[in-house]
Protein backbone atom coordinates (compact mmCIF):
# COMPACT_ATOMS: atom_id res chain seq x y z
CA UNK A 1 0.00 0.00 0.00
CA UNK A 2 1.36 3.40 -0.97
CA UNK A 3 1.62 5.96 1.81
CA UNK A 4 -0.90 8.80 1.35
CA UNK A 5 0.27 12.41 1.45
CA UNK A 6 -1.26 15.61 2.76
CA UNK A 7 -0.63 19.06 1.33
CA UNK A 8 0.23 21.86 3.73
CA UNK A 9 0.20 25.60 3.05
CA UNK A 10 1.01 28.27 5.61
CA UNK A 11 0.54 25.88 8.53
CA UNK A 12 -2.84 24.59 7.33
CA UNK A 13 -3.71 21.41 5.44
CA UNK A 14 -5.81 21.15 2.29
CA UNK A 15 -9.32 20.06 3.25
CA UNK A 16 -11.54 17.48 1.54
CA UNK A 17 -11.54 17.87 -2.24
CA UNK A 18 -8.98 20.68 -1.84
CA UNK A 19 -11.83 22.97 -0.74
CA UNK A 20 -10.47 25.21 1.96
CA UNK A 21 -8.10 24.41 4.77
CA UNK A 22 -8.11 22.59 8.10
CA UNK A 23 -5.76 23.00 11.01
CA UNK A 24 -5.79 19.32 12.05
CA UNK A 25 -4.04 16.79 9.86
CA UNK A 26 -6.56 14.11 10.83
CA UNK A 27 -9.18 16.09 8.86
CA UNK A 28 -6.98 16.77 5.82
CA UNK A 29 -7.55 15.34 2.35
CA UNK A 30 -5.27 12.49 1.34
CA UNK A 31 -3.41 12.49 -1.97
CA UNK A 32 -1.18 10.07 -3.78
CA UNK A 33 2.52 10.86 -3.70
CA UNK A 34 2.85 11.88 -7.36
CA UNK A 35 -0.02 14.36 -7.20
CA UNK A 36 1.12 15.91 -3.91
CA UNK A 37 4.70 16.34 -5.09
CA UNK A 38 3.54 17.80 -8.41
CA UNK A 39 1.49 20.39 -6.50
CA UNK A 40 4.46 21.17 -4.27
CA UNK A 41 6.67 21.78 -7.32
CA UNK A 42 4.14 24.24 -8.79
CA UNK A 43 3.93 26.43 -5.69
CA UNK A 44 6.77 27.16 -3.29
CA UNK A 45 4.27 27.74 -0.43
CA UNK A 46 3.11 24.10 -0.53
CA UNK A 47 4.56 21.13 1.29
CA UNK A 48 3.79 17.53 0.32
CA UNK A 49 4.07 15.46 3.50
CA UNK A 50 3.64 11.70 3.98
CA UNK A 51 0.82 11.10 6.45
CA UNK A 52 3.17 8.88 8.43
CA UNK A 53 5.22 11.99 9.26
CA UNK A 54 2.17 13.72 10.74
CA UNK A 55 0.43 11.14 12.91
CA UNK A 56 1.67 9.40 16.03
CA UNK A 57 0.08 6.05 15.23
CA UNK A 58 -3.01 4.06 14.38
CA UNK A 59 -4.56 4.86 17.77
CA UNK A 60 -4.81 8.53 16.82
CA UNK A 61 -6.74 7.62 13.67
CA UNK A 62 -8.99 5.15 15.50
CA UNK A 63 -10.01 7.81 18.03
CA UNK A 64 -11.12 10.04 15.13
CA UNK A 65 -13.01 7.16 13.49
CA UNK A 66 -14.78 6.48 16.79
CA UNK A 67 -15.94 10.11 17.01
CA UNK A 68 -17.13 10.03 13.38
CA UNK A 69 -19.13 6.88 14.06
CA UNK A 70 -20.88 8.55 16.98
CA UNK A 71 -21.74 11.53 14.76
CA UNK A 72 -23.00 9.22 11.99
CA UNK A 73 -25.12 7.14 14.36
CA UNK A 74 -26.58 10.24 16.02
CA UNK A 75 -27.52 11.80 12.70
CA UNK A 76 -28.96 8.52 11.41
CA UNK A 77 -31.23 8.21 14.47
CA UNK A 78 -32.19 11.89 14.25
CA UNK A 79 -33.24 11.59 10.60
CA UNK A 80 -35.45 8.51 11.05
Amino acid sequence: METPYVIKKNGMYYAHNSCGYVSRVIMAELYDKDYAIAQEKMCKELQAIPITDCLMGAEEVQAYIDRLEVMRDTMASFNT
